[in-house]
C-alpha cells in the first residue's frame, strides 16, 4: 500500500514538472446577473426579473491542460420579486389597531458569499480560443436581505389604500445556505501562453427551498415555498 502511494506522488510530481500547463491558476471575474424567483405556488408568485452583481476571485486546479477543477469566493447581490397576500397591521383614525388581509407586492435584496465548485472540460486550442463547459454546485450563504414591500388594501372607512415599507431586514424570513446547481458554458482567448480571458453564460438554480415566512390565501396561512435563480454574463481574467 505504502509503494503504490508513492507511485502515485511520482506520478503526480512528474506530471506536473513535465506539463505544458500550470496546475493551479488564480483570476478575478466581474459579472452581471440577471434574477428571479421561482415560486409558482397558489396565492404565491414570482414576478418578472431583476438586475444583480456577481464578483470575487477564481481558482483553477488543473488536472490535464482540458480537464479541471474550478472554484473561488464571491460576493453575489441578487434580487427577486413575489407577489402574494400578506397581514397589514395598522391603526385606524380613532387609534383603534386591526389587521386585514392586503395584496403584498415585494422586492427582495439579497447579499450572498458564494463559494462555487464545478468541473470544467475545454476544447484544445482554435488559434488562441478554446470552448468550455462546466457543471457544479454553488454553496451560498446569506448574511443580508432587505425588503421593499407595498400593502394594497381596502382601510376602516372602505376606501382603496397602499401602505410602503421600505429596507425592511427579512434576513430571518429566508434561509442561511442556498444551494445550487452550476451549469454554465463560454470561451477562452488567450492572452500569453497561460494568461487569457473568459467569456460565458452561467446558469444558477437554487435546489432548496429559501423561504421561511408565511403568507394568506383565501384567509388560510400557508408556507411559502421558493427557490431563486439567476442568469450570469460571466467574465473573467485568469493569470
Amino acid at each position: 500500500m505504502k509503494k503504490f502511494f508513492l507511485l502515485v506522488a511520482f506520478v503526480i510530481v512528474s506530471n506536473t514538472l513535465f506539463a505544458q500547463y500550470k496546475p493551479f491558476q488564480l483570476g478575478f471575474k466581474a459579472s452581471p446577473t440577471l434574477g428571479w424567483f421561482n415560486a409558482n405556488d397558489v396565492g404565491l408568485k414570482g414576478e418578472g426579473t431583476s438586475i444583480g452583481f456577481t464578483g470575487g476571485f477564481v481558482a483553477e486546479f488543473n488536472f490535464t491542460e482540458n480537464y479541471m477543477i474550478l472554484t473561488g469566493v464571491n460576493y453575489n447581490y441578487s434580487r427577486g420579486k413575489l407577489s402574494y397576500q400578506g397581514i397589514n397591521a395598522t391603526t385606524d383614525t380613532q387609534s383603534i389597531f386591526y389587521q386585514q388581509i392586503a395584496d403584498v407586492q415585494q422586492t427582495v435584496k439579497f447579499q450572498y458569499l458564494e463559494i462555487p465548485v464545478s468541473v470544467k472540460l475545454r476544447t484544445n486550442k482554435f488559434g488562441k480560443v478554446r470552448i468550455y463547459g462546466q457543471m457544479g454546485l454553488n454553496t451560498a450563504f446569506c448574511f443580508n436581505a432587505k425588503s421593499d414591500r407595498t400593502y394594497s388594501f381596502t382601510d376602516s372607512d372602505k376606501k382603496f389604500n397602499t401602505k410602503q415599507v421600505n429596507k425592511e431586514d427579512v434576513k430571518n424570513d429566508f434561509t442561511l445556505v442556498k444551494e445550487s446547481l452550476l451549469l454554465g458554458i463560454g470561451s477562452e482567448i488567450n492572452i500569453d501562453q497561460s494568461s487569457f480571458i473568459s467569456v460565458g453564460l452561467n446558469f444558477n438554480t437554487a435546489l432548496n427551498n429559501i423561504a421561511k415566512f408565511n403568507y394568506s390565501y383565501e384567509g388560510v396561512e400557508k408556507k411559502a415555498k421558493t427557490t431563486l435563480s439567476y442568469f450570469e454574463l460571466n467574465i473573467a481574467f485568469i493569470f
